[in-house]
């Protein structure tokens, strides 16, 4: 993959991946230590996930319109601020429904850089015309690197 696209896009991809992975499991720490309650936590990280989930769609459909570029950079914007509000939240001892609502928001703005990537990848390679099978190979690498990122001894 890195002959085809360049170290950049696949050093990118990682780096940008990181955050999706770890945001719902930090959520899940931050309410379970700041409200003692294992259910809380749960509902929090459980309605990051739906966030997540169900604008994903929206995310692409934007990306598709807009461009990647300027999407993900007003998301990560965003994202930071529904991050923001949900530590503060959190700290501050919020009711569990309004936890919930803060971590919803909070995964309504992650910007899903996997499948952007992909998307990127697949233009990249059948603009240079290169045959499907290189292309099933740099697919098949981009996975396992984020299944090794994912199953990482640091984590």
């Amino acid at each position: 993959m890195i002959g085809l696209t360049g170290p950049l896009l696949p050093a990118v991809s990682f780096l940008g991946r990181l955050p999706t992975a770890t945001v719902q499991f930090g959520s899940v720490l931050l309410v379970a230590r700041t409200s003692g309650s294992p259910a809380a936590a749960g509902l929090t990280g459980g309605a990051l996930a739906v966030g997540q989930v169900a604008c994903g769609p929206l995310v692409g459909r934007l990306a598709d319109r807009h461009g990647q570029r300027t999407v993900v950079l007003a998301l990560s914007l965003a994202n930071a601020l529904a991050i923001a509000a949900l530590v503060a939240g959190a700290l501050a001892e919020l009711p569990t429904p309004l936890l919930a609502l803060l971590g919803a928001a909070a995964g309504a703005g992650v910007p899903l850089v996997g499948p952007l990537a992909r998307t990127r990848l697949v233009f990249a390679l059948t603009e240079r015309c290169v045959p499907r099978d290189r292309l099933a190979e740099a697919m098949a690498f981009a996975t396992s690197a984020i299944v090794a990122a994912r199953h990482s001894p640091s984590r």
